[in-house]
Order: structure tokens, then C-alpha cells, then sequence
């Protein structure tokens, strides 16, 4: 370990997978290949029963540590993996996603520099299959509806005595992102801004799904009319991913389409 490795602060970052064996691989480099070199890797394998295993032993004598056994469910994974972190900055990155080379530095200098308790970054949306990218960005909430921070959870980096306080409520199936950073606002954390593309985050995955935890998170804290226009809204960007996604329109349609909303080749 050389003398810069020993000034900088140990970064945990965690994997959660399962049956992840089309992409674990490249999130697994990335965060080998990171040019923050303090850093601990965690990866929490749900019991996969695909070739995700056999991949995460290929790397075994780099990761600090793994575990291939059933749990309840993506936040009860990753709060297991947060309970064995022992970094005092927490990065989560999901299997199918994988981090900007350096992701971990820019992150852990902004946290510094601004005395930060988190800090988030652009993610860069990767639609593999049309070849196209979106990079998009945030702006810290200044009112708490505006908190929206669930769509770009994989660019959050979060210091561990806050994750030790404030953990996922496993209560939610895909929705406890948007619940954390609720919480984490009325908490009073301080965020800080990246300005650089923390996170390639591929399209489709859980957050793609149809389901109710955001509104009923929203309902909780916002009220019943405020959420029903949440669910709308959720409706209709549910029925934009199923149109992106979707093997029934022409490729050449939904590329048109695409890049009318900001998609552009991959270069």
C-alpha cells in the first residue's frame, strides 16, 4: 500500500446480484479498475443459480469479500451488505450497471471538499441493444417533493455512519430508494453535486416495473391527491419504457423516437 492509498479514506462499494451472469463481469472490473485504489469490495449473491458464481470466484482474490446465499429481496441484500461494510463512504452498484473509472475519486474529493454527508452524480443511460445513450443529471431539492433521488441511486456515494441510521425499509420491493432519500432529506444530510457521469446504467431491470411502492411512499408523505398524480405519471413512464422496450415496434421507430427525448449513438 503506497503512501497515497494510506491518506485516503476506505470506500466500501457493494454489488447485489442474482443470477447476474450476462453483466456481472463488467461491474466487477469496473470497480476493480477504479483509479481510487482504497477501496473494499462487497458483493452479495442472492443464491444464483446461473453462471454469476463462477464468475465472482474468477475474481475472488480481489474482492474483499462475498457471500452466495438467499435473502428476502434487493434491500435486504444490500442492508446486509452495508451491516458488513467497514468503509466509512458506502457505494452501491447494481450488477447490470457499472462505474465511470473515476467514479469513487470524484465522488470521495467532492464529500471532502464540501464536508458532505453524500453525493450524487449524472448516470448515462445505455440501451444496449439500439446502441444509444442519455446522460442525465440532477439538481439538489430545495422542497421536499422534488426529492427524486431514487432514479440515480447507482451515482450515490453515502457516508456509513448515515446508512448505519438510516437503512431500506425492506418493506418495499423495487420503491425503498425513493424512501431512503425522503428520509434522508428530512434528516437534514448534506448532499454535494458531481458534475461527471458516475454510473453507465443499462435499460430495463427491476426499476422498469410496474409497481405501487412509490405511490404508496408518496401518499404517506404527500397525501392522497398528490399521490394519485404521482401514479399517473408512473403510469405513463412505465408505458414509455414498455414502447422503448418493446420487440413489436421497428427498431428504426423506437430510434426515432428515442432520439427525439435526447438518445444519442454510443461513441
Amino acid at each position: 500500500m503506497n503512501d497515497k492509498t494510506c491518506n485516503q479514506p476506505r470506500v466500501s462499494i457493494i454489488t447485489v446480484v442474482y443470477n447476474g451472469e450476462k453483466h456481472i463481469e463488467t461491474t466487477i472490473k469496473q470497480v476493480l479498475n477504479q483509479s481510487y485504489k482504497n477501496i473494499e469490495y462487497i458483493i452479495i449473491d442472492g443464491g444464483s443459480t446461473d453462471g454469476t458464481v463462477d464468475i465472482i470466484r474468477k475474481y475472488e482474490s480481489k474482492i474483499s469479500r462475498w457471500v452466495s446465499e438467499s435473502d428476502k429481496g434487493i434491500y435486504n441484500a444490500m442492508n446486509k451488505g452495508i451491516s458488513l461494510a467497514s468503509g466509512e463512504v458506502i457505494g452501491l452498484i447494481n450488477s447490470d450497471d457499472y462505474y465511470n473509472v473515476t467514479a469513487v475519486e470524484r465522488a470521495v474529493s467532492k464529500i471532502q471538499e464540501a464536508g458532505a454527508d453524500f453525493s450524487y452524480g449524472k448516470k448515462m443511460m445505455l440501451n444496449e441493444y439500439l446502441q444509444l445513450a442519455k446522460v442525465i443529471s440532477v439538481s439538489y431539492p430545495t422542497k421536499l417533493k422534488e426529492v427524486r433521488f431514487n432514479k440515480v441511486h447507482p451515482t450515490v456515494f453515502v457516508k456509513s455512519c448515515v446508512y448505519r441510521k438510516i437503512k431500506f425499509n425492506e418493506e418495499f420491493e423495487v420503491g425503498a430508494d425513493y424512501d431512503f432519500f425522503l428520509r434522508l432529506y428530512l434528516s437534514n444530510c448534506k448532499g454535494v453535486e458531481v458534475d461527471h457521469v458516475i454510473a453507465i446504467m443499462r435499460t430495463g431491470g427491476v426499476s422498469g416495473r410496474l409497481n405501487f411502492d412509490e405511490f404508496r411512499i408518496h401518499r404517506s408523505y404527500f397525501g392522497a391527491i398528490n399521490a394519485s398524480a404521482c401514479l399517473l405519471k408512473m403510469l405513463f413512464f412505465t408505458c414509455l419504457v414498455r414502447v422503448r422496450d418493446s420487440s413489436i415496434i421497428p427498431k428504426n421507430v423506437r430510434e426515432r423516437l428515442l432520439a427525439l427525448s435526447g438518445w444519442r449513438p454510443v461513441v
